[in-house]
């Protein structure tokens, strides 16, 4: 009775933690469909199936519209045939083409106990026709983790990529699968995906997606830093790279002294431009309006602020004191820098207030915020050193 009874309760507390685990359905999106690569640069080398594919890749964001269910044969995920590659037959075995189908599902950890261990994450995929990188996204890894060496080819099956060290409890992470087409004519992702934490095969919730619909819907990013402080009260921003990389430390927040609306950054030893200087004003939860002290505009008896518009430009404008407390266009949210190049842990990046999910940066020496893009370029162009004066 006692065996029986400690049986009973094993199978109880199994069945909670697996309840507080939950695992959205499979979706799919096509992507931007056929991707000529640049000349000199091919799929593969003879036989072998070259990683650079990934470098193309354009994971959707994820409140992109294009989404989708992924196709399913008694449950599990059934991608593709032997003739639905979009790519040119012309140029069959030239491995000049790509066509990247990504996959996506959501693992929701957030009301797992606080006992609760990951032991062991994997994901398998059956088969891939051409190749496969699994990904993984949560609040440590904003750009996505992969595991070195754990790509999936052609001609293996059942390959399983080991997430075990960078799951994240607590929160939502997602999986995020890259499958490239590199010749046509099949484009296959068949035999099932397959989540299991330490040893449990998790089964698809079909309902999660639409009971978080919100959650999925409302913000591009997969997984966001957490906000961190702005520490000096005065102030100059120093543009992190111009020219990919080339100045740094040359170029500030600024304007043109015949242009004085336009935010922009300006070259130090430019005589006929003004760099600013700000005094931070605390909105609260790391959110800041940056007020401008240095400002050569008739004021009227007002401040003048940085500020964000509708049509994405950033301005130098006078606010009242309340509007700077008010005006979402002059209130920033203080991020860790979206570079990781070398350095970049002394920079910030800044989220608008106004438009959620866009980024003061620069392009063009000229201030706007724009959406948040993976390349590096805008990673850099969107990351600032703040300068104590």
């Amino acid at each position: 009775m006692r065996k029986q009874t400690f049986i009973f309760l094993t199978c109880l507390a199994f069945a909670t933690i697996a309840n507080a685990q939950a695992l959205s359905t499979w979706q799919v999106s096509k992507g931007e469909g056929v991707i000529n690569l640049p000349n000199g640069v091919k799929s593969r080398n003879g036989s072998d199936r070259l990683p650079v594919v990934y470098d193309y890749a354009m994971v959707p964001a994820k409140n992109a519209p294009q989404w989708e269910l992924a196709p399913t044969t008694n449950g599990q995920v059934n991608y593709g045939n032997s003739s639905s590659s979009s790519l040119d037959k012309a140029k069959y075995n030239m491995f000049t083409q790509i066509d990247i189908t990504y996959f996506r599902a959501f693992l929701d950890l957030r009301n797992v106990s606080k006992d609760f261990k990951i032991q062991k994450a994997t994901v398998t995929i059956g088969n891939v026709d051409d190749q496969a990188r699994m990904l993984l996204y949560n609040s440590a890894n904003i750009d996505g983790t992969k595991v070195d060496g754990l790509d999936g080819r052609r001609g293996g099956k059942d390959f399983t990529t080991d997430f075990t060290n960078v799951i994240r409890l607590g929160e939502i992470n997602t999986f995020i699968i890259l499958q490239v087409d590199d010749n046509c004519c099949g484009n296959i992702l068949t035999g099932g995906i397959t989540v299991r934490i330490n040893d449990m095969e998790l089964k698809p919730d079909t309902e999660w997606i639409t009971k978080n619909k919100t959650i999925i819907s409302t913000s591009s990013q997969y997984a966001e830093e957490k906000p961190v402080a702005l520490e000096a009260d005065k102030f100059k921003v120093n543009a992190f790279s111009v020219n990919q990389g080339q100045g740094r430390g040359i170029y500030y927040f600024g304007y043109n002294n015949n242009d004085l609306t336009t935010g922009r950054i300006v070259r130090a030893d430019d005589a006929n431009a003004t760099i600013l200087q700000i005094k931070k004003v605390d909105i609260g939860n790391n959110t800041y309006a940056f007020k401008v002290e240095n400002y050569l505009a008739n004021s009227g008896g007002k401040n003048a602020y940085l500020v964000a518009s509708e049509d994405k430009k950033v301005k130098i404008e006078y606010l009242d004191d309340k509007a700077g407390f008010t005006n979402k266009g002059a209130q920033f949210i203080s991020l860790p820098a979206f570079t990781k190049d070398k350095g970049a842990e002394q920079f910030l990046s800044f989220e608008s207030k106004l438009k959620p999910g866009y980024y003061l940066r620069h392009s063009g020496f000229v201030l706007s915020i724009d959406e948040l893009h993976p390349s590096e370029l805008f990673k850099q162009d969107a990351s600032w050193l703040i300068q104590k004066m």
